[in-house]
C-alpha cells in the first residue's frame, strides 16, 4: 500500500458504455463498480482499497477533458489510495490564473449526477498557501495529494510551494500540532491499543496514526531516492516511512502485514454497519470475523482470532509511530545528565542509557529498578533499546530476584510494569504473562485484552489512575482504605505476582482458566526462587481470586456464618484476607470504569472489614516451609513418627499445597488404606457452597 509509483487503470467496459448510453445507467454502473472494485490477481489488496481508487482515477481522468488551467488532484484518503466502501472522494480542484470557474462547477455537477460522493475544495495557489499555515486537515490532506489530471506546470507549482513549507519553520509547528492532535484522539477514544471496542479510524495504533507516521516522515525525508513519485505533492510520500526509520525487511513486512489487517477489518465494518461509523463494537466483531474468513485457532474463537490480529497490528503501528516520534526528539546532552550506574544516567525525571549503553544483559532489568526506586520513568529511548534486546536477557537468579524487587515496590510499580510490558521484557521475565498479549475477550464486560485488563489491576492496586477515560475525583473510604492497607501490606510482591498471574489460564480459553492458572504457579516459583509458603500463597490467591466476591453477591455479609465461611476460604490467615480483599477489588476494577460500583465496593469492604475484627490478635499460624516447622506446627496432634515418615516421602510441592488440616486428614487416609479399606472422604465447603472429595 506505500509504494512509491501509482499505476493508471482504464475504466471497466461496463461503466465506459454507460457513461453514453444514459445518466441512469451509468449511475448503476459506477455504483456496482464501485461496490466490487476488480482487484488485479495476487495484489495485496484488502477491503479493494486501491481498486477502488483506481476506478476513481479512471472515472474521473474520462470525465476530466480538457479545462485550461485547473489542476485536478486526489488528497486525504483518496489520495493515499485507502478507499474503502463508505469513503468519499476527497478532491483539491487547483485554480490557475487563467482557469474558468465555469468548468469546476460543470465537472463536479457531472460527479454528482452519477451518485459519486464528493468532499471538495476550490482553491488558488495562494489561497493553499494560506491553508498549509493556518488550515490543520487542509495542510494534510494536501501534504498527500497525488496527481489526477489537468495542469501539470501548476502541479509542479503546488509541489514547490510544499518544498517551501517543508523548509521552513511553519513545519515543526505543523508537525507539533499533528502530534498534539494526536494526543486529544486518544484522549476520546481511549489511551491503549488494547480496547474492547477500537476505533479503527481514530483510535490510538490504528489508520490515522499510520497516516501520521507516513506524513511526518516524508516531511524529514531530505531527498527520496530517484526524485520519487512526481505525481506526489510530496514526492517522496509512499516509501519515506521505512526508508527514514530504516526499517529492516521482516520490519517492513510486518508493517505492510499490519496496515492489511486494519484496513481488511475497517472495510469490513464499512460493508456490516454502514451507518456505525469507524467504532468496532462487539456486536459486529462476530459477523466481521465470519465475513473476512477467520476459523478458530489454538481453542480460540474466530472472533477472538480476528481481534488478536487486529490489535497486534495496531501495536506495531503504534510502535512505528513511537519511533517516529523518537527521532524526532532528541536526547539530552550529556551535561544534563546524572550518572546513576555503569551506562545508566538519569535526566530530570527520566532514566536512560549513555550514548554507550553497557553491555551486561543484565543492564535492561537493571534500569528499571533504578527508575523505580527513584520515581521516575524509563525514557522512550531506552525502552526502544530494551525492546531492540530483550530477548538477551538470561533468565537466571539474578534476573529473578531483580524481578522480585521490582514486584515488592510500592508506589509506582504499575507504571514500571507497564513500561516492561510495553518493550516486551516481562513477557521474558514472564512468560505465563506474556502469552497473554493482545488476547480478546468475547465478554461484555471487559473492555480490554486480558494483558490490558491485568496491567489495570495492577494500577488499582496501588490506587492510582486506572482508566484513561475516568475524571478526576476524590477517592472513597473504601479506596483510602485500601491504599493504606496496601501500604503497609508484607510480601507485595506475592500480591503482585497472584495479579499478573491470574488469568493466565485463560491463555487456552476462559473456561477452565483458574485451574490451569493455578498450575501455572509450580513452574514460575521454581524460575523466581519461591519458597514453599511463597508458592502456597500465591496458588491461594489465584485459587480462591472469584470466591470474595460470590460470597460477598449471594450471601448476607453482615451474618456471623458468612463471616466465618470467609475465615475458613483465608485460614484464619490474616495476610491471606487481606491479599485476598485487595486483589479481588483491583481485579474488579481492572475490568472497566464502571464495574466495581459502590454497591459492590460497600458489600466487599463490609464483609472484609467485619472478618479482619474477628482474626484480630487470634489469627492462626500460617502452614510451615519445611519438615521442622510442620512438627512443630502438629506437635501433640498426631504421633511423631508417623508424621516424620509421611514428611519424608512429600515432595517441595506437596508443602508448598497442603493446609494442616488437610495433612492431618491425609494421614487418617492413609491408616484406612493400610487396613485395606477404600480410603475416601467427604468435606462440606460452606463458602463456595460443594463437596470436597478425597480418595
Amino acid at each position: 500500500m506505500s509504494d512509491a509509483t501509482w499505476e493508471r487503470a482504464s475504466l471497466p467496459p461496463g461503466l465506459k458504455t454507460a457513461l453514453a448510453d444514459s445518466p441512469a445507467a451509468a449511475r448503476a454502473a459506477w455504483l456496482e463498480a464501485w461496490r466490487s472494485p476488480v482487484i488485479a490477481p495476487g495484489e495485496a489488496d484488502p477491503a479493494g482499497a486501491r481498486a477502488r481508487a483506481a476506478l476513481a482515477d479512471a472515472l474521473l481522468t474520462e470525465l476530466w477533458g480538457g479545462h485550461p488551467g485547473w489542476t485536478l488532484v486526489a488528497i486525504g484518503g483518496y489520495g493515499r489510495g485507502t478507499l474503502l466502501p463508505a469513503s468519499d472522494l476527497d478532491l483539491l480542484l487547483l485554480q490557475g490564473e487563467s482557469a474558468d470557474p465555469a468548468h469546476a462547477e460543470t465537472f463536479l455537477r457531472q460527479l454528482w449526477d452519477l451518485g459519486v460522493e464528493v468532499s471538495q475544495a476550490v482553491r488558488t495557489l495562494s489561497a493553499v498557501e494560506a491553508t498549509l499555515r493556518s488550515d490543520l486537515a487542509s495542510a494534510t490532506g494536501t501534504c498527500e495529494g497525488r496527481l489526477i489530471a489537468g495542469d501539470e506546470a501548476l502541479f509542479g507549482e503546488l509541489q514547490a510551494s510544499l518544498e517551501r513549507f517543508r523548509q521552513s519553520p511553519e513545519r515543526e509547528r505543523f508537525r507539533s500540532a499533528k502530534l498534539a492532535e494526536a494526543e486529544e484522539r486518544y484522549r476520546r477514544t481511549g489511551a491503549t491499543v488494547c480496547l474492547l471496542a477500537p476505533n479503527l479510524k481514530r483510535g490510538r495504533g490504528q489508520a490515522r496514526d499510520l497516516e501520521l507516521a507516513r506524513l511526518l516522515a516524508a516531511l524529514e525525508e531530505e531527498r527520496p531516492p530517484g526524485g520519487g513519485d512526481r505525481r506526489r505533492v510530496l514526492p517522496g510520500w509512499g516509501g519515506a516511512l521505512e526508508r527514514w526509520l530504516e526499517l529492516s525487511a521482516a520490519e517492513w513486512g510486518r508493517l505492510a502485514l499490519a496496515e492489511e489487517v486494519l484496513l481488511a477489518a475497517r472495510g469490513a465494518l464499512h460493508v456490516l454497519a454502514p451507518t456505525a461509523g469507524e467504532r468496532l463494537d462487539p456486536h459486529h466483531q462476530l459477523a466481521l470475523a465470519q465475513h473476512l474468513g477467520y476459523g478458530e485457532r489454538n481453542g480460540r474463537l474466530p472472533v477472538e482470532v480476528a481481534m488478536e490480529e487486529i490489535y497486534r497490528a495496531a501495536k506495531f503501528v503504534d510502535r512505528i509511530l513511537s519511533r517516529v516520534r523518537l527521532r524526532l526528539t532528541p536526547e539530552p546532552p550529556a551535561p544534563l545528565r546524572q550518572p546513576l550506574g555503569p551506562g545508566v544516567s538519569s535526566s530530570g525525571d527520566v532514566v536512560i542509557f549513555d550514548p554507550d549503553p553497557p553491555e551486561d544483559p543484565s543492564a535492561l532489568l537493571r534500569i528499571f529498578e533504578l527508575a523505580q526506586v527513584g520515581k521516575r520513568r524509563v525514557s522512550p529511548q531506552a525502552l526502544e533499546h530494551v525492546r531492540e534486546q530483550y530477548a538477551s536477557l538470561p533468565l537466571d537468579a539474578e534476573s529473578a530476584a531483580g524481578f522480585r524487587r521490582l514486584l515488592a515496590g510500592g508506589k509506582g510499580v504499575a507504571q514500571t510494569l507497564d513500561d516492561l510490558h510495553a518493550c516486551g521484557l516481562l513477557g521474558r521475565l514472564l512468560p505465563e504473562f506474556g502469552a497473554l498479549e493482545c488476547l480478546a475477550q468475547a465478554d461484555p464486560y471487559h473492555v480490554y485484552t486480558v494483558d490490558e485488563h491485568t496491567l489495570a489491576g495492577l494500577r488499582a492496586l496501588e490506587g492510582s489512575h486506572v482508566h484513561a477515560s475516568e475524571s478526576p475525583r476524590a477517592p472513597e473510604r473504601e479506596e483510602l482504605q485500601r491504599e493504606e492497607l496496601f501500604a503497609r501490606s508484607p510480601d507485595r510482591d506475592l500480591l503482585r505476582l497472584a495479579l499478573l498471574l491470574h488469568d493466565a489460564g485463560k491463555v487456552s480459553g476462559s473456561l477452565g482458566h483458574t485451574e490451569r492458572g493455578v498450575a501455572m504457579v509450580r513452574d514460575v516459583a521454581r524460575r523466581l526462587g519461591l519458597s514453599p509458603g511463597e508458592q502456597r500463597h500465591v496458588t491461594f490467591l489465584i485459587s480462591e481470586n472469584p470466591t470474595l466476591s460470590g460470597i460477598a453477591e449471594r450471601r448476607d455479609v453482615d451474618s456471623a456464618e458468612t463471616v466465618q465461611a470467609l475465615l475458613e476460604v483465608c485460614a484464619h490467615d490474616p495476610r491471606r484476607l487481606d491479599h485476598l480483599y485487595l486483589l479481588t477489588c483491583a481485579d474488579i476494577r481492572g475490568v472497566s470504569p464502571q464495574a466495581l460500583t459502590r454497591w459492590k465496593d460497600s458489600l466487599l469492604t463490609r464483609l472484609y472489614e467485619q472478618a479482619a475484627a474477628e482474626l484480630a490478635g487470634k489469627g492462626l499460624p500460617s502452614s510451615p516451609d519445611s519438615v521442622a516447622g510442620w512438627q512443630e506446627l502438629l506437635a501433640g496432634q498426631v504421633d511423631a513418627g508417623r508424621l516424620e515418615a509421611h514428611l519424608a516421602q512429600s515432595t517441595r510441592d506437596y508443602l508448598a499445597s497442603v493446609e494442616p488440616g488437610e495433612l492431618l486428614l491425609h494421614l487418617e487416609l492413609i491408616d484406612e488404606l493400610t487396613t485395606g479399606d477404600a480410603p475416601a472422604t467427604l468435606r462440606w465447603a460452606p463458602a463456595g457452597g460443594f463437596e470436597r472429595v478425597w480418595i
